[in-house]
């Protein structure tokens, strides 16, 4: 990838530096380098688009109108509000669409159950394969062959402790439905509060020496507890996020388009593997690293992190988010099934807040007085159409 279409790439997943923006914009306008930018255009389009319809010329002018028109513009999310901006037909996005799309079509057993489970259904698998539901409005405990108790569960929270003379890793897994989320205290004092829609697997007791390891899909809040020798570690496929003790947001769904790391407090290294080759990134508080599946890309940017974590106080926010992504999130945050066949609207780009007691309906209106659609609701299916179709 060269360095025009890296920075590119940036401007449009907002994670572009000051810096980055003047060199962009400086290559844009520079006359030298419209040969380079229109075989850019062509290579990349002539790989799913048929080039007669789009004009580099034109892609360039409007890409240089936006660049600019950014820079000058400043917008504060406010409560309830929401900003768009309309997704720039450019050249990389051609590419990067169906690789995407089989990706996000992968078959991923967990996404399956979470998505047949009934919102007030909690899974939690035990040691030796049993399947527990685990219901928010109970209190009970579990306990290993032996009969020691070692999980004790109370409403919404299942905390794991100490058993002297352990000396294997036994595992529990706990996949939280649609609509509802929930939270993990581990036998070292770690919190991890869990997301609609999201799967851990975890040792129900660690043992000294060793790494301190758990494996995740979804999104987790992790206030992890400090120890001096033994590393915490979340496996997230090929990547790996490192610490000692620390407080730290991971977004890492199969079906979305980056995973998302926002650090709160203490220090946390993200490591990349692939073949032989290994990257490391480190992250300070207050930064956001973003790792993007389709280029196998890692930005890291400062930001306000509150805007990744709210989620555990019933918060729904999105920055820079296409409409059919932000339906992803709502039909997790809700435990509903929303089918758009409303194409461009689909494709627009949103940043909102919406807090606690906002109901779907009223989500659904503010986006309407934005770009004007019609959903009909039966039970827990929406689907939206465009209202010049109707």
């Amino acid at each position: 990838m060269n360095q025009i279409e890296h920075l590119i790439i940036k401007f449009l997943t907002r994670s572009i530096s000051k810096k980055e923006l003047d060199e962009l914009i400086q290559f844009l306008e520079n006359s030298e380098n419209d040969d380079v930018f229109d075989a850019y255009v062509k290579i990349n389009y002539s790989i799913n688009y048929n080039m007669t319809n789009h004009s580099p010329d034109k892609i360039k002018e409007e890409l240089l109108n936006r660049i600019k028109a950014d820079k000058r513009t400043k917008k504060n999310i406010q409560y309830k509000q929401i900003f768009k901006y309309a997704a720039i037909l450019i050249c990389v996005l051609s590419i990067s669409y169906y690789a995407f799309y089989n990706i996000s079509k992968t078959a991923d057993p967990v996404l399956d159950i979470v998505k047949e489970l009934e919102s007030d259904e909690i899974i939690l698998k035990l040691e030796n394969g049993q399947e527990k539901v685990v219901k928010t409005n109970e209190s009970k405990s579990f306990k290993n062959k032996k009969g020691s108790v070692y999980g004790k569960q109370k409403s919404d929270t299942l905390e794991y402790v100490v058993i002297k003379g352990v000396k294997d890793l036994v595992y529990n897994e706990l996949i939280v439905p649609y609509g509802k989320r929930f939270t993990i205290v581990l036998s070292d004092g770690t919190t991890i509060d869990l997301n609609s829609g999201t799967y851990i697997k975890y040792p129900i007791q660690f043992i000294d020496g060793l790494n301190r390891e758990v494996i995740l899909k979804g999104e987790a809040y992790f206030n992890v507890a400090h120890k001096d020798k033994d590393r915490f570690i979340v496996n997230i496929d090929d990547l790996n996020i490192e610490v000692l003790g620390t407080k730290f947001n991971v977004s890492c769904y199969t079906e979305d388009k980056k995973i998302e790391t926002a650090l709160v407090e203490g220090a946390v290294k993200i490591e990349k593997e692939k073949s032989k080759i290994s990257k490391r990134f480190l992250l300070k508080p207050g930064q956001l690293a973003s790792y993007n599946k389709l280029f196998n890309e890692m930005a890291i940017i400062n930001t306000d992190v509150t805007f990744y974590t709210d989620w555990r106080f019933g918060a729904v926010r999105f920055k820079s988010v296409s409409f059919n992504d932000i339906l992803k999130e709502l039909e997790r945050h809700f435990d509903v099934t929303i089918k758009n066949d409303y194409k461009y609207l689909g494709e627009q780009i949103y940043t909102a807040s919406f807090y606690d007691g906002e109901s779907i309906e009223n989500i659904l209106s503010y986006f309407n007085e934005d770009t004007q659609f019609i959903y009909s609701k039966n039970k827990d299916n929406i689907i939206i159409t465009n209202p010049l179709i109707n």
